[in-house]
């Protein structure tokens, strides 16, 4: 249940962000370049994993389905399901 006065308090939430914004906005666009410096400099020891072994707990029984897809079709990205229309249907 959503209360009645949280689209005043997101109002006031919002104009009290830009009145803060607006007054203090040299010390925002400094702190903005401050955070962008250190992200470039950060950001290529971040690790990145995205394959799709991560998202299977170990002892999985559906990593082998997918390690036999991978053997199949070489890649997880090259699989394509398609569906056909019976023959009295115009659409699936």
């Amino acid at each position: 249940m959503v209360p009645e006065n949280l689209g005043f308090r997101m109002h006031a939430l919002i104009r009290g962000w830009a009145d803060f914004v607006i007054a203090n906005r040299l010390a925002v666009l400094i702190s903005v370049a401050l955070f962008l410096v250190i992200a470039l400099f950060t950001g290529p020891t971040t690790p990145y994993d995205n394959s799709t072994e991560r998202y299977f707990v170990d002892g999985d029984p559906t990593i082998q389905d997918y390690d036999r897809l991978l053997d199949l079709f070489g890649d997880n990205e090259y699989l394509v399901i398609g569906f056909e229309a019976a023959d009295e249907q115009a659409d699936v």
